[in-house]
């Protein structure tokens, strides 16, 4: 009876160190940086020759970026809040998208290509539809959809859109409170 009460417990610490040599040599062998605690800040730089690089201007600390976000995405205090105000828009603060986003840009350097071919879209229009919008391609996309976008584009619509089928002005979405 007595060898037995030595036994387990000789055994559990024999296992045990097992354990911890075989928990070392797979980290020693499968060990990983961790990474670098600081992220690179790029900028566009034009060239002389007129293409776009990119330049280093900074570095931001990734932890203190994480940790500004802290006590926004605690649930113990977003649940606190509500029950001692009630408000229930801070349960659900955006209101949910759905749609086909597929075509979306997967990279920054899609992202990128995304932009050149939207500026040489606006680069191909006739000069008097984009003088309408002051020859500024930011102007030009940030008003696309609106009714003032597709009066200003007039002569391009004519030319490839139909008549018998007129392009409709996009609604923006409106947002309601407490959805």
């Amino acid at each position: 009876m007595v060898f037995r009460f030595l036994f387990v417990p000789v055994l559990l610490l024999l296992v045990t160190d097992m354990l911890r040599l075989i928990d070392k040599e797979i980290a020693e062998k499968f060990a990983t940086s961790p990474g670098n605690p600081y992220r690179t800040i790029y900028s566009e730089k034009v060239n002389s020759d007129g293409s776009i690089s990119l330049v280093e201007v900074g570095k931001e600390n990734i932890n203190d970026i994480i940790q500004a976000y802290k006590d926004s995405t605690d649930i113990a205090q977003i649940v606190a809040y509500y029950n001692s105000t009630g408000d229930e828009s801070v349960l659900n603060r955006m209101v949910p998208q759905y749609g086909d986003f597929t075509e979306l840009p997967k990279s920054f350097a899609d992202m990128l290509q995304l932009r050149i071919d939207s500026l040489k879209f606006f680069e191909a229009l006739p000069v008097d539809v984009r003088q309408k919008f002051n020859n500024d391609a930011n102007v030009f996309f940030s008003t696309a959809g609106s009714k003032d976008w597709i009066e200003n584009l007039g002569p391009v619509i004519d030319k490839y859109g139909s008549k018998d089928k007129p392009i409709e002005p996009i609604e923006p979405i409106k947002e309601s409170a407490g959805e």
